[in-house]
């Protein structure tokens, strides 16, 4: 996966459509899974409807987190039917993120991206529990904020 890819936040996308792909013209067996000791990869949704990052952020602030990284990093689009809001590119903020020109910049760059990820990753899984544990939120969406990579792939439909 190329950084390029990463800093759309669109590895899992990637490989969602390369799956299908082989599904669509492949004669044989498209997609073998060897289970391997760990639940893999688990990242933030590059979109989340803007009414449920609402409520996300609610619980958040009412447990007294600061969703600051939150605020800044998703951007509502008012255009799409509901509404949504997306993950920004990195480059938006840490600009030298694909700058391999300057290795220095670069690596300060992405050492921030990759310490803010996890930041955002616990907060968005804490706060669709909460929801969940509440009422406020169910099963499947609490799990799409928890999910690996791999399990969606394993449940992309056979066709």
């Amino acid at each position: 996966v190329r950084d390029e890819m990463t800093n759309e936040h669109m590895t899992t996308e990637l490989c969602m459509t390369e799956l299908r792909n082989c599904q669509r013209l492949s004669r044989g067996p498209t997609f073998i899974y060897f289970g391997p000791q760990k639940y893999g990869y688990r990242p933030l949704p590059t979109e989340i409807l803007s009414s449920e990052l609402v409520r996300l952020i609610e619980v958040l602030v009412t447990m007294g987190n600061d969703v600051e990284l939150l605020e800044k990093w998703y951007r509502a689009d008012v255009n799409a039917v509901p509404p949504v809001s997306i993950l920004q590119p990195i480059d938006t903020y840490l600009v030298h993120f694909l700058n391999k020109r300057v290795p220095k910049l670069q690596a300060r760059d992405s050492g921030i991206w990759w310490g803010t990820l996890p930041k955002m990753q616990l907060m968005v899984r804490k706060a669709s529990h909460t929801l969940y544990v509440n009422g406020k939120m169910n099963h499947t969406e609490m799990h799409n904020y928890h999910m690996a990579v791999t399990e969606r792939e394993v449940m992309q439909p056979v066709i």
